[in-house]
C-alpha cells in the first residue's frame, strides 16, 4: 500500500494549510514507527507495517505540489501497485476545518496537486481530504492554502492531523467501506 500525503518540500511551506498532507504522513510514521526515510522517486518514503504484517509506504512527493503526479506515477510503477492500492491525502478549503472525508475516487475538484495526479495515473485513486476551510471572503485561494494556520487553529490542526492518522491506520485492517462509514 501506497499512502502518499500532498505538500510542498521545504522550510518556506512549513506549517502552511497546503502542507496538511505531510504533517499527517510524519503522524502516521511516528504512530506506527516508521523506518527512517529513505530517497526515490523524487519522494520522501517511509516505511510501516500493517497490522496484518503487510509493508506499507508513507510518501511525501517532493515535486511540489503541482507536480505531485510525477512522483505518485513514479511510486506506482516501482512498486508495480494501482490506484486501488493508494490512499491520496490532501487539502480540502471547502471542508472545515477538522472535518475529514474519505472518497474511493473523484475529480481533483480544483486542487492542482490532484490535478497532477490525474493527468498522471487517472482518477480512480481513493483520498482523504483534510478540511482547511472556510476560505474567507477577500482573501485569493493561493494566500489561503499557501498560508499557515492561526494561534487559535492550532488545537484544532493537531487534533485532525492525530485524527487521520488513526483514520489511516484503521483503513489498514478494514475495507474501504468500513472506513468511510467511520470517518466521515
Amino acid at each position: 500500500m501506497l499512502i502518499f500525503g500532498l505538500g510542498n518540500p521545504g522550510g518556506k511551506y512549513g506549517g502552511t494549510r497546503h502542507n496538511i498532507g505531510f504533517c499527517v504522513i510524519d503522524e502516521i510514521a511516528d504512530l506506527l514507527k516508521a523506518s527512517e526515510p529513505m530517497y526515490c522517486c523524487e519522494s520522501e518514503i517511509r516505511m510501516v507495517r500493517m497490522g496484518d504484517g503487510r509493508r506499507a509506504a508513507l510518501v511525501k512527493p517532493l515535486t511540489y505540489m503541482n507536480l505531485s503526479g510525477s512522483a505518485v506515477s513514479a511510486c506506482m510503477a516501482k512498486w508495480q501497485v494501482g490506484g486501488d492500492k493508494c490512499l491520496i491525502i490532501v487539502d480540502d478549503f471547502n471542508i472545515a476545518l477538522g472535518k475529514i472525508r474519505f472518497r474511493k475516487d473523484g475529480t481533483h475538484g480544483g486542487h492542482n496537486g490532484l490535478k497532477s495526479i490525474e493527468a498522471s495515473v487517472g482518477r480512480d485513486i481513493p483520498r482523504l481530504r483534510v478540511g482547511i476551510g472556510p476560505l474567507p471572503k477577500n482573501i485569493s485561494i493561493i494566500d489561503f492554502v499557501l498560508g499557515r494556520f492561526e494561534e487559535q487553529e492550532q488545537s484544532e490542526v493537531r487534533e485532525v492531523v492525530k485524527k487521520c492518522a488513526e483514520a489511516v491506520s484503521f483503513s489498514f485492517q478494514n475495507d474501504f467501506d468500513t472506513v468511510m462509514n467511520r470517518y466521515n
